[in-house]
């Protein structure tokens, strides 16, 4: 669960209330589940799943506070070989088959978050293919 002083010091610099107010709102709503980010992190990888890989997820969502207890169900999830190959072919999609456009789709694929072996085993498949 998120602690309620990360969403008070936020909300009271936006907002002209007292932080007394805001940290009783803020437990209201974690005591009745309505702020869980457990629940959050877990619609934001099956939301993106199909676009990042695990690591740049997992990035995004401790920049956005989500604690590192909040994500080890990530630590459960092996990468699907066909979402790269999918974003592999879709990158390479009306362009050459060449060396450099090689490089271009291993750095594109890494900036996403997905790991070396994933895109090596992706590259490989699709240049094997031509």
């Amino acid at each position: 669960t998120a602690t309620p002083e990360i969403y008070t010091l936020s909300l009271h610099d936006a907002l002209p209330i007292s932080c007394s107010a805001i940290k009783k709102s803020i437990d209201y709503a974690l005591d009745k589940g309505y702020i869980n980010d457990r629940r959050f992190a877990e619609r934001y990888y099956e939301r993106f799943k199909t676009k990042k890989g695990k690591k740049l997820i997992i990035s995004e969502l401790k920049n956005k506070g989500v604690s590192a207890e909040n994500l080890t169900f990530l630590s459960d999830v092996t990468a699907n070989d066909d979402i790269v190959l999918n974003l592999a072919r879709k990158y390479l999609k009306n362009k050459e088959k060449s060396l450099e456009n090689k490089n271009k789709l291993i750095r594109s694929l890494a900036s996403k978050g997905f790991g070396f072996d994933e895109i090596y085993r992706a590259v490989n498949e699709i240049f094997s293919e031509f």
